[in-house]
């Protein structure tokens, strides 16, 4: 190859590198998208508080052309560079060198900057916000020696972030038994990222029921500390019903209640006596002498029908040998008292039901009498009168004759309720028991008959004795045409039909009846409810100590059928016994009192139109006068905080004098069996995670809070230091990249080594291989053919 074929190669290869070098900046200076959003992270990361750091590494394969095309020409560089040793030419190593010099450039080997935002480190403090840290100013100390703990944490040389994180809460939110760390705890520290968490510290008294469930946390990698609120020397005593019955029967005299006495403190009072008292609905009962820490059983009070509130108090403590009397601080006294509510049942409440001829009504009846499992009736139906006459002999018939005699004389009082469905009277019953069904009623019973046609012809019952307790009087006359039953002003304000207007849907949606008899009320008949007319269909009365009821149509079935959208059969016939039975929730005259949540509500049933002023006693033996607004008509609601633990009595004066009581207990009973603060419960659990258990207060009563001492992983602390850790944890921010080789020094290179190898190739200067000497062509011989 001539000088001159050689230097044009040459120069062809510089012009490619240089193109090269010069392109290579413009792809490299581009900002990447990645690096856009981690600049928008940057920003938001910022705002978060923490400290930066920069970190460099180096990318060498970041190729500005497709990868065939580089590896491509690396191939062929590779290849001249090897022929071109291979035939010892000369330049062959520079010239490949500096070829060399533009592939690596499109190589693109990268210096990269990466901005790091060092993540604040993670301290969780968990504080117990159950009832026993309201007692004795512990919720004041806890809430000192958090802000005192907050400032130490604030204070360390690296970022932190703090999240409080409360437990124990509302008694609505966990069940009743003590204070739970574990699953708060657990759930915390599963949602932070590893290696994030510099310590967790646990504020409460140290009474943790599920202190073995903590001990099984797995995981975690940072220090547990506790400091306990309360003193060294507490002391309490709190009263407990171990075992208490639900329901009661009137004038069961075995049923008994297992009550105990615990004392907590820094001595065991084992030598003490506590004497007992037991009341129930406010009235002394009895008193036991009992031991400390001993289970005792005891008989429970008689139990009245309805709520019976049994309240158990500590009301005297002395020592057992020589009886002197005994006192301390307590804690809290509020546990010194206890109550529980005990349901006041009498048996199954008892259904004597007769019926006449069989109708689809006697069949709706017995479904509603056997559906209620508080319900027992016994059925006897009117299928033959006595007088009837036929050549059947009685050995042959299937029924058996009505033994009035055993049901209306010997066992009537067995019963609650006597109801008479479409039954008229044949002369079957004698005067006599008709007169023992009327003292029944009298006596407290109660009694309600059912019917149209039987209500008015000429042999009704309701023409005999029995007329004269029932508040309607009879015509002889059945209207009979399509009406929808309503209920009446005087229904509207009635529990009764109250409930029946809140049943099925819209009354005025109700299915239709066709019959009802023509009936007048009595002055002492409640009409609840009536046709289209106001003639009356439900006519209610308190007869001296019972009550007497008269639906005045026997064609409540069709609600039950869903004739024409139906209606609410079963309520009417289930509540229409229960209110002859003597239930006080049907009273219409009636006082009730219950606790919801942090407040009493107060009921006044009544069907006057006038407010009245109730008298509601407080456990302590205060008295407020609240006076309820009306909530619905008929019904009066009051509202009042509860602020005492025991039980509340609520009282009405006046011609409808009532009282009633209501059992306001603590909202965990278990979290105020044991009140007296500790250390003991807890100190296993943060032993476990290598932290300490102190007291927020020293001696003095001031609050002191052990300092805080930075600690590696597996390092340890004195005992009079919290350790504490740092996070490591970093997230990228941002990049920055820049070219490993700058653009003028690879080109220096590559122009270096080239000129290099034209010196070494030629045998020359440079400057002699770029432009060679004057040419002579004198010597050069003529071309051919010249």
């Amino acid at each position: 190859m001539s000088h001159k074929r050689a230097l044009k190669s040459e120069l062809a290869g510089a012009a490619l590198a240089i193109g090269v070098l010069s392109a290579a900046p413009s792809f490299a200076d581009e900002p990447s998208s990645e690096a856009v959003a981690d600049s928008n992270r940057q920003v938001m990361s910022e705002q978060d508080g923490g400290s930066f750091n920069v970190v460099q590494n180096i990318d060498p394969y970041n190729p500005i052309v497709p990868d065939g095309v580089l590896w491509g020409l690396a191939g062929l560089i590779a290849l001249s560079g090897a022929y071109r040793i291979a035939k010892k030419k000369d330049g062959a190593l520079s010239r490949t060198l500096a070829m060399a010099t533009g592939a690596a450039v499109l190589m693109q080997p990268e210096i990269i900057a990466e901005k790091r935002l060092v993540e604040p480190t993670e301290f969780l403090i968990f504080v117990d916000k159950s009832e026993s840290q309201e007692l004795d100013g512990r919720e004041e100390l806890t809430h000192q020696a958090y802000a005192a703990l907050e400032s130490k944490l604030q204070a360390l040389d690296y970022p932190v972030h703090i999240r409080a994180i409360e437990f124990g809460g509302d008694a609505e939110d966990k069940p009743q038994d003590g204070t739970s760390l574990s699953q708060v705890m657990k759930s915390n520290l599963d949602a932070l990222p590893d290696g994030r968490l510099g310590a967790a510290f646990v504020l409460s008294d140290g009474r943790i029921q599920d202190i073995d469930a903590a001990l099984d946390i797995q995981g975690i990698d940072a220090p547990v500390h506790a400091l306990i609120t309360g003193r060294d020397d507490e002391v309490d005593f709190a009263l407990q019903i171990e075992a208490i019955p639900r329901f009661g029967l009137i004038e069961d005299e075995s049923a008994q209640m297992a009550i105990r006495v615990h004392s907590e403190g820094v001595q065991q009072h084992d030598d003490l006596s506590f004497v007992v008292t037991v009341a129930n609905n406010g009235e002394y009962v009895t008193q036991y002498a009992m031991p400390a820490n001993q289970t005792m059983n005891v008989k429970l009070p008689q139990i009245y029908t309805g709520k019976n509130n049994i309240e158990l108090e500590i009301s005297r403590i002395h020592k057992t040998g020589n009886g002197e009397p005994y006192s301390a601080v307590e804690v809290t006294q509020d546990n010194n008292k206890i109550s529980a509510t005990v349901q006041g049942i009498e048996d199954n409440t008892k259904v004597l039901l007769l019926s006449g001829d069989p109708y689809q009504g006697t069949a709706q009846w017995r479904d509603v009498l056997s559906r209620d499992a508080a319900i027992d009736f016994s059925h006897f139906a009117y299928m033959r009168p006595a007088h009837k006459e036929d050549a059947t002999p009685l050995r042959d018939l299937a029924t058996i004759a009505f033994p009035v005699h055993e049901v209306l004389n010997e066992r009537i009082d067995e019963y609650d309720v006597i109801v008479f469905d479409a039954r008229s009277y044949s002369g079957e019953i004698p005067f006599a028991y008709l007169d023992k069904i009327k003292d029944f009623v009298n006596d407290g019973g109660g009694l309600i008959m059912v019917g149209a046609d039987d209500l008015v012809a000429e042999n009704s019952l309701t023409r005999t004795s029995l007329g004269e307790i029932l508040p309607i009087v009879p015509t002889n006359q059945v209207i009979k045409r399509e009406y929808i039953p309503q209920i009446s002003d005087v229904g509207v304000r009635h529990p009764l039909g109250r409930a029946l207007g809140q049943a099925h849907g819209d009354p005025s949606e109700w299915g239709p009846w066709h019959n009802i008899a023509n009936i007048t009320a009595r002055a002492n008949g409640q009409v609840l409810l009536t046709d289209q007319m106001h003639h009356p269909l439900l006519t209610i009365a308190k007869q001296e100590e019972g009550r007497v009821a008269v639906l005045a149509s026997d064609q409540g079935w069709l609600w039950a059928s869903g004739y024409k959208g139906g209606g609410p059969a079963f309520e009417l016939e289930r509540n229409l016994v229960l209110w002859a039975s003597g239930h006080e929730g049907f009273d219409d005259e009636n006082v009730m009192i219950r606790h919801e949540g942090e407040q009493l509500i107060i009921d006044l049933q009544t069907m006057g139109d006038q407010s009245e002023e109730l008298i509601l006693t407080a456990p302590s033996g205060a008295t407020i006068k609240t006076t309820p607004e009306e909530f619905a008509p008929g019904l009066r609601r009051a509202f009042v905080p509860a602020a005492e633990v025991g039980v509340y009595k609520i009282e009405r004066t006046g011609t409808y004098a009532d009282h009633a009581f209501a059992e306001v207990g603590f909202a965990d009973r278990l979290e105020m069996i044991g009140v007296v603060s500790e250390t003991q419960y807890i100190e296993p659990f943060t032993r476990k995670n290598n932290g300490i258990t102190a007291r927020m207060m020293n001696g003095g009563g001031d609050i002191s809070i052990p300092d805080l001492q930075v600690v590696e992983n597996s390092q340890t602390t004195s005992p009079e230091y919290m350790a504490v850790k740092k996070s490591n944890v970093t997230a990228l921010q941002g990049t920055e990249r820049r070219p490993l080789i700058p653009d003028w020094l690879a080109l220096a290179l590559s122009l270096g080594l080239f000129a290099y190898g034209l010196k070494s190739e030629g045998g020359k200067s440079w400057k002699k291989s770029l432009f060679g000497s004057k040419r002579n062509t004198n010597s050069e011989p003529p071309a051919p053919g010249l």
